[in-house]
């Protein structure tokens, strides 16, 4: 996702933003070790001036970090969004595949001269519609399967029932 790229810009802000601090710091530390030389050597607002410049510096750097951490959440939201959009356009409830199921086990049971009913649960469930396509195939052989081989197991319990009893 291109907007974590936008993390290590921020990140990169930040570190930023903390060595301005340090380095201002690490002024006012000189200045006041050196602040007996400095009166005598005249060097009159230079260093409040550079102060002040760090200062400058400094917020402006804090409020562009600021400004560019309310971008980076918009965009991580923004991109949530779009992708749980482009998500949702790819699912479709399992009832879309298995509606013709309940009729399909039916039919072969007639065909069979039995009955047989199918029922099925969890048709709200989202599917990938590519997962839908590629499972179809195998869950009609199943139920194909299942209603045939049911019907031939009955009959071959059938017939052994009836041998025992010769």
């Amino acid at each position: 996702m291109e907007s974590h790229r936008l993390d290590s810009f921020a990140l990169r802000q930040q570190r930023l933003r903390r060595q301005l601090t340090a380095v201002r710091r690490q002024f006012d530390e000189i200045l006041q070790r050196n602040a007996i030389s400095l009166r005598r050597t005249n060097v009159g607002s230079e260093p409040n001036n550079l102060r002040n410049r760090l200062d400058q510096a400094r917020q402006e750097l804090s409020e562009s970090t600021d400004d560019f951490s309310e971008f980076t959440r918009g965009a991580h939201q923004l991109n949530s969004r779009l992708l749980n959009a482009a998500t949702g356009t790819r699912l479709r409830p399992f009832a879309d595949l298995a509606n013709g199921y309940p009729r399909l086990v039916r039919d072969l049971a007639r065909q069979l001269g039995k009955q047989a009913r199918l029922q099925i649960e969890g048709e709200r469930l989202d599917v990938d519609r590519d997962v839908l396509l590629s499972v179809d195939p195998a869950l009609m052989h199943l139920l194909r399967n299942s209603s045939t081989t049911a019907s031939k197991r009955r009959r071959y319990v059938q017939q052994a029932a009836s041998r025992r009893k010769d």
